[in-house]
């Protein structure tokens, strides 16, 4: 299992159960040869408070680059919060498990060629909704995914094709 340091001090590490799923898909990506890039975005950006801090405070540990929105649109494929309701009440954690899904699954389509192999697997964060399940989760997957070879963290420029 690849798991980094915790500069965040929580000491409930991803389980290995959990995980298995995304490191496979990211083995495969790596015995291809290839890198699997990974985008963070936020839609929540607005004025400074608790959650935003605690955003850029993970951020800054991980040195892990976030789009904070107002760009332009670009897919995201990884949404922790479950805002309908359809699994359990509504703006609450989607879970590991169906977080991870996402991940894997278009992961594995962007190897495959089922989906557009060049467009980066985004993950999307809502700080001023999200519960202390939700912070660990994406703390655990950005340290998670960091560690593994085959993933690379594109800045927002990167993504957006935006001129540095």
């Amino acid at each position: 299992m690849y798991e980094a340091a915790d500069p965040l001090g929580h000491s409930n590490p991803p389980t290995d159960t959990l995980w298995v799923a995304l490191n496979a898909e990211l083995d495969a990506w790596a015995a291809a040869g290839r890198t699997a890039t990974l985008w963070w975005r936020d839609d929540d950006a607005g004025a400074m408070n608790d959650a935003l801090d605690r955003l850029l405070r993970l951020r800054g540990a991980r040195d892990v680059p976030i789009a904070l929105a107002g760009l332009r649109q670009n897919n995201v494929h990884i949404d922790p919060i479950d805002w309908r309701g359809r699994h359990g009440p509504a703006q609450t954690f989607v879970g590991a498990a169906r977080a991870i899904d996402a991940a894997v699954d278009h992961l594995a389509a962007r190897r495959t060629g089922t989906a557009d192999s060049e467009e980066a697997t985004g993950l999307m964060t809502h700080h001023l909704v999200q519960d202390d399940e939700t912070w660990q989760f994406v703390e655990q997957f950005i340290a998670h995914t960091q560690a593994h070879p085959a993933v690379r963290w594109l800045a927002a420029a990167d993504v957006f094709g935006l001129e540095p």
